[in-house]
């Protein structure tokens, strides 16, 4: 069994998603047991409006790569919950609040904090399989009103209870948060012969507990994969660093230069999975499996 996890050296586009379900997909064709864990995501309900839609057709709140993946046949509607156990729903401030009252720069500022536009999110219990929404109203009141209708919506279909933003975001930095995602990964990996655990954003690791079950790392950038089989060496700098920068650290870019590569493969443009399913991934395998 192995647990391999895909992060990004980019906070956008970094091509994650598309890299590991193109690797999941061609390791299924070649025979073996693979699937992927998302354990935390987050998405537009502006930029990636279909997951609001989707999300209502489901009664779940559900993220693009999630959707990626069921729509793939990687997953099925039933996996959804404990494939991705956190799911976190982001809406733009609306900018017309801010106009008339020189309140411009404010605006720009509350555009890029996520803890300002977090309006929903999804926690599931692994260990009963127990699905919880909330709904930070606070921050409702202050999204564009063009998406007010639809998210007031979903909030009523997945049953969303009103949470304060302070509460949930204590609640994620709980200690049984990793306890659940670790139980949520115990569940992927019956059965299986690779997980790919993919990360979120430009974050090295998802959560810190993961590092103890990790087989490698993969991180991906525009034109290359970066293979990291160091385990010892990634646990021992991973801790140092978030001991001096916090959160901060969780970055890859705080982490991936401090690192040797045990080896840099070429990956082509991601026109589609099939496309990138074309590639030789002999070199890939090798190292997931050696």
């Amino acid at each position: 069994m192995k647990i391999i996890l895909v992060n990004g050296l980019f906070v956008h586009d970094s091509g994650k998603t598309w890299f590991s379900t193109a690797l999941t997909k061609y390791l299924i064709s070649q025979g073996y047991r693979a699937s992927i864990y998302k354990p935390v995501a987050g998405h537009s309900a502006w930029t990636q409006y279909t997951t609001v839609v989707r999300s209502k057709m489901l009664k779940l709140l559900v993220g693009s790569d999630v959707l990626t993946y069921l729509d793939l046949g990687i997953i099925n509607r039933e996996e959804i919950p404990i494939t991705n156990p956190v799911d976190l729903l982001m809406s733009p401030v609306d900018v017309a609040k801010y106009l008339n009252n020189g309140a411009f720069g404010r605006y720009l500022i509350d555009a890029f904090d996520q803890f300002k536009q977090m309006v929903l999110a999804r926690i599931t219990s692994c260990e009963g399989s127990g699905v919880n929404h909330f709904i930070i109203k606070s921050n409702l009141n202050h999204v564009a009103k063009s998406l007010m209708n639809d998210l007031l919506e979903l909030s009523n279909v997945v049953g969303a209870r009103e949470i304060e933003l302070d509460n949930l975001v204590k609640m994620l930095k709980q200690p049984w948060i990793d306890d659940n995602l670790n139980l949520c990964l115990k569940r992927r990996c019956e059965g299986k012969d690779v997980i790919l655990v993919e990360s979120f954003n430009d974050a090295f690791i998802p959560y810190i507990s993961l590092l103890e079950h990790l087989n490698g790392v993969i991180s991906i950038g525009h034109g290359y994969t970066i293979l990291f089989d160091d385990l010892p060496r990634i646990r021992k700098l991973v801790k140092e660093v978030i001991s001096d920068l916090g959160e901060e650290g969780l970055k890859s870019s705080n982490i991936v230069d401090k690192l040797n590569p045990s080896s840099i493969i070429e990956i082509p443009p991601r026109v589609s999975v099939s496309y990138m399913q074309g590639m030789d991934w002999k070199p890939i395998i090798r190292a997931i499996f050696n």
